[in-house]
């Protein structure tokens, strides 16, 4: 069995939502996961409290709350959890959206806890 285990942001704007993962090992806070969003859409942002607070200043882009996610390779299953001590739990309505709608989860089967 071959698992990973992520942290995940969802970021809502214009009317989209966005799924922000990265590995633990890679993104230690989950505000790590916004400021890379935020740097790769050119969104006004800045650490509040660094190294786990990363606020967005644009009024239209919005955190939604975090958490995380244990990925199962071999049997194709995500497994969505917890929150984000920074920016809360997320609606499991907003993320059960997310990974309804986007095509790539397609081929996995999901849970959200």
């Amino acid at each position: 069995m071959r698992e990973l285990v992520a942290k995940f942001i969802v970021i809502s704007g214009y009317a989209e939502f966005n799924l922000v993962l990265g590995l633990v090992s890679d993104y230690p806070y989950h505000a790590d996961l916004v400021a890379q969003f935020c740097h790769g859409k050119d969104i006004a942002a800045g650490w509040t409290r660094k190294p786990d607070l990363y606020e967005i200043l644009e009024k239209h882009w919005k955190v939604r709350g975090g958490g995380w996610a244990d990925i199962d390779l071999e049997s194709r299953h995500w497994k969505f959890f917890g929150h984000s001590s920074a920016y809360g739990a997320c609606d499991s309505g907003d993320l059960s959206f997310v990974v309804t709608e986007h095509p790539f989860f397609a081929s996995y089967s999901i849970t959200i806890a």
